[in-house]
């Protein structure tokens, strides 16, 4: 599905309380976008309170218009957006390795009552494509 960055100004500032209000009042963002497919991840908020950056995932533009509409929210600009993680943008030089590492039991596995973490080389290469699709991890490039 789509990401989307969304941009809204509140003059006035945003009103949302910390506290069971604000709750109700996000649960209930939360229902309307649901029932159209839509679905807000989390919002950026400027000090001020004039400004916010929403990121959401909808099955398209009209569909977060819509949602805004039905909960009074408005909308300034919808840019549809893909992850960009400087941890992950040289990935694929080091697959072979971060596989490889993987096949190893951690170290540190206290956490998780003694069992190492383990996964094999071909579920490393399959989240990696995993993440690849859902736009985590850019492809490498194509030979023309």
């Amino acid at each position: 599905m789509p990401r989307y960055l969304v941009e809204r100004l509140f003059p006035g500032g945003l009103e949302l309380p910390p506290n069971q209000q604000g709750v109700q009042a996000a649960q209930k963002v939360i229902a309307t976008n649901a029932e159209h497919g839509v679905t807000w991840v989390h919002s950026y908020v400027t000090p001020d309170k004039k400004k916010t950056f929403c990121i959401y995932d909808a099955p398209s533009p009209e569909a977060i218009r819509q949602v805004a509409g039905r909960n009074g929210l408005p909308v300034d600009r919808i840019t549809e957006v893909r992850v960009l993680d400087p941890l992950l943008l040289s990935i694929d030089e080091r697959i072979p390795v971060l596989c490889r590492a993987v096949d190893q039991p951690t170290q540190d596995s206290s956490d998780r009552g003694g069992a190492p973490t383990l996964i094999s080389q071909t579920q490393c290469l399959t989240l990696i494509d995993r993440l690849r699709g859902a736009g985590a991890v850019a492809s490498p490039p194509r030979a023309n």
